[in-house]
């Protein structure tokens, strides 16, 4: 009997060795499942915030791969908030703490989605204390779409907006080069006598072009860089209150994407796009994106140049038709300039009002030997782009 005993005991503890391996086996199959889980998405996002830190040093023309992950930057950044929140749940505290990895991004993030708690980030650029003040000066930028009657807002209108908004300069792209035509000369009749001063490029064969408009003498103009067709940036010598400023408003390449376009990447958003015209749909936008991006490093080069030879306070204002994080934005900006939504912004404060593009492609820059007081993004639907404006003050030597 003690043998049948052993020899049954026997019997169950292999069972039991057996039932533990399977048990054993079964927990690290789990765990590993586990791990990748938590790292393979914390890597990526990690990969994805590098590429896209670099896209604003690597030239598109050198890896045009970059500039993607630049442009898709709040995606990811929103991701990662997602996914930090996830792993703290999850009380996967060493992945986490790998993800701490991500604060090397908050200088992106600050250009991307700043938030200034001074006071002087609550105030609006129309402000009526700050357009008493002697020594300031506003500047709107907006592009106009070229005046266009598709949303239902007629030329009328924009002109009665830029005239409410009382900018001392506005920097206005797309502007139709046929406004002095018959069939203008109401709607902006007011407008020009608020604005007496006015430069724009002299070509007629364009049909939009990139104007400075000026309460203030221009003593100059000329042409800075010039892109395909209406693309361009042009800078004026404006005398306000008895300092020279060099006002530079652009109008940087274009990604071209037609309405058609648009349309098509609405439906891969929504995912009704088989996948063939998902595959046409990315290479044609990769190839117009390519050129774009290409026509856009060279303007910005351009631009970099004109601003380390001048000597005068700048400020520069238009559609750079890219975002923060970008090779175009970096290399204009440079370490002569300043971004006034960065310093005095709030919000994400997109400035392309079409869905799914909110991008925020229009910015105002200015030499760091002037103060920005206020920056504001108004969200009128007259064009595709809403206005901004941001109020300057001219510092005291």
């Amino acid at each position: 009997m003690q043998r049948k005993d052993s020899s049954t005991d026997m019997a169950n503890e292999t069972d039991n060795k057996k039932k533990g391996m399977i048990v054993d086996k079964t927990k690290k199959g789990f765990s590993l499942i586990y791990r990748l889980f938590i790292y393979v998405p914390t890597v990526l996002l990690l990969l994805s915030v590098l590429f896209a830190c670099l896209s604003q040093y690597v030239a598109p023309t050198k890896f045009m791969l970059f500039s993607y992950f630049g442009l898709g930057f709040p995606i990811i950044l929103l991701l990662c908030v997602v996914w930090a929140v996830t792993l703290t749940y999850l009380n996967a505290w060493r992945a986490l703490l790998l993800h701490a990895l991500f604060l090397f991004c908050l200088p992106m993030a600050k250009k991307t989605i700043p938030f200034n708690v001074s006071t002087s980030s609550f105030i609006m650029a129309n402000d009526s204390t700050e357009n008493n003040a002697d020594s300031t000066f506003k500047i709107l930028t907006y592009n106009v779409e070229g005046l266009s009657k598709e949303k239902g807002k007629s030329p009328m209108e924009i002109s009665e907006y830029l005239c409410y908004e009382d900018a001392d300069i506005c920097m206005i792209q797309e502007f139709s080069t046929y406004i002095t035509d018959e069939k203008y000369p109401k709607a902006f009749k007011k407008l020009f006598q608020k604005y007496p001063y006015t430069t724009r490029e002299n070509n007629e064969k364009l049909e939009w072009s990139v104007v400075i408009l000026s309460k203030y003498p221009i003593l100059n103009s000329e042409v800075v860089t010039e892109g395909n067709k209406s693309n361009k940036a042009i800078a004026a010598d404006i005398v306000i209150k008895g300092d020279t400023i060099k006002a530079i408003s652009c109008h940087l390449m274009s990604n071209r994407i037609t309405p058609s376009d648009k349309n098509a990447i609405k439906k891969i958003v929504k995912g009704n796009d088989p996948v063939d015209d998902l595959e046409n749909a990315v290479s044609t936008f990769d190839s117009k994106f390519l050129t774009s991006y290409t026509i856009r490093e060279n303007m910005a080069r351009d631009l970099a140049r004109y601003i380390n030879r001048t000597k005068q306070n700048i400020v520069l204002a238009g559609d750079f038709n890219d975002v923060p994080i970008s090779y175009a934005y970096h290399k204009i900006k440079g370490d002569k300039l300043l971004c006034a939504k960065e310093e005095v912004g709030v919000g994400y404060n997109h400035t392309f009002n079409e869905f799914p593009f909110l991008f925020c492609i229009d910015h105002i820059m200015y030499s760091k030997s002037l103060e920005c007081i206020s920056y504001f993004r108004d969200k009128v639907n007259y064009s595709d782009h809403y206005p901004s404006m941001a109020r300057f003050k001219i510092k005291k030597k």
